[in-house]
């Protein structure tokens, strides 16, 4: 009971900052809060609340793109694309979409946009199409191994008929060791945010608090770009940097 009166005091402060401080202050414009993260750790979830909670308290829109329905609504049109750029699929498929986010920031949208950094060359694209994007608030949005299991069973999959579906999509998510290496490897995030305890809408608050107390305007590109690691692929894969 003493905590969620806590949890309940705090929220209410938040919203009364914001609030108040949204009557003398214009919220900047081209702003990308990039959610990465793995299956079922709340991504898709956090982003709409997200869109709700920032417009509810400060007078401002923010337009979601997530890496799921963008596939699903390009899917069919990418077939013809692709034939025509003879490349392969994914590699046009997440192209289009880096080059989409970079567009609309550049004409001063906020978006919110969930995506799975599974690949080192998709995030490397990533950088690459966002390099001039100078607002980018980079989240890295996680759950426990043991959690993450149990949301993947909940999305009416049968332990029986789908086991080796659920081992594989958290193998290839969390490594097999199950220490989020390949998306959260070198990502040098803005916040980091445990989903596995959380709510969505407590996980929403605490992202939209931070944002606030920091400054978002930083560009993505050039912070990876001063790490090696990341330096080295992206002047392989994109000699003209």
């Amino acid at each position: 009971m003493k905590n969620f009166v806590i949890r309940m005091f705090k929220r209410i402060c938040l919203i009364f900052i914001l609030s108040t401080l949204s009557v003398f202050y214009t919220y900047p414009t081209g702003i990308v809060i990039l959610l990465n993260g793995t299956s079922c750790s709340g991504k898709t979830s956090v982003a709409k609340k997200l869109c709700e909670t920032i417009l509810k308290n400060m007078i401002s829109e923010f337009k979601h793109i997530g890496v799921d329905d963008y596939y699903r609504t390009k899917n069919k049109s990418f077939s013809s694309e692709v034939n025509k750029k003879k490349l392969p699929f994914f590699a046009a498929f997440y192209d289009d979409m880096h080059l989409n986010i970079a567009k609309l920031a550049n004409s001063n949208e906020n978006l919110i946009v969930d995506h799975v950094f599974s690949h080192n060359d998709v995030f490397c694209n990533f950088l690459y199409r966002l390099r001039n994007v100078k607002k980018v608030f980079f989240v890295k949005l996680y759950c426990s191994y043991e959690e993450a299991l149990k949301r993947l069973e909940k999305r009416n999959l049968s332990k029986d008929k789908n086991s080796h579906r659920i081992e594989d999509t958290l193998n290839n998510h969390f490594g097999r060791s199950g220490k989020n290496l390949p998306i959260h490897f070198k990502k040098h995030y803005n916040f980091e945010l445990d989903t596995s305890d959380l709510t969505i809408e407590e996980c929403a608050n605490k992202i939209m608090g931070e944002m606030f107390l920091k400054n978002v305007s930083y560009n993505i590109f050039e912070r990876h770009y001063k790490d090696p690691y990341w330096s080295e692929k992206i002047k392989k894969d994109y000699s003209k940097i």
